[in-house]
């Protein structure tokens, strides 16, 4: 009856240790797994915050662009405008002159 019961004991640890590897190797299981999703989020927020980065600096040389460019046009203007005024001004004192050599006749 000893040797019986002491066998019945044994199965019941056998069992036992097979229980608590199973929960053991699960539970490893599943720390793993949240190990994975944790680097994968990491990584995710990686591209996310590189794609932020990207976008910010595409914007800003895009504002920088138009900024050069309003003010380049903005130059072009007040040239042609100069221009303009001094051709004009030179077309006035040709005319004022030739009409003033026309009436001297």
């Amino acid at each position: 009856m000893v040797s019986q019961g002491n066998f019945v004991e044994a199965e019941i640890a056998k069992n036992r240790i097979a229980e608590l590897r199973e929960q053991i190797e699960t539970k490893m299981q599943e720390q793993l797994k949240s190990k994975h999703l944790n680097e994968n989020l990491e990584l995710e927020e990686g591209h996310v915050q590189e794609f932020n980065k990207f976008n910010k600096e595409w914007e800003d040389k895009e504002n920088s662009f138009k900024k050069q460019a309003e003010e380049q046009q903005e130059s072009l203007k007040q040239k042609q405008e100069e221009v303009y005024q001094e051709k004009r001004k030179n077309m006035k004192n040709l005319c004022q002159k030739n009409l003033s050599h026309q009436l001297n006749f």
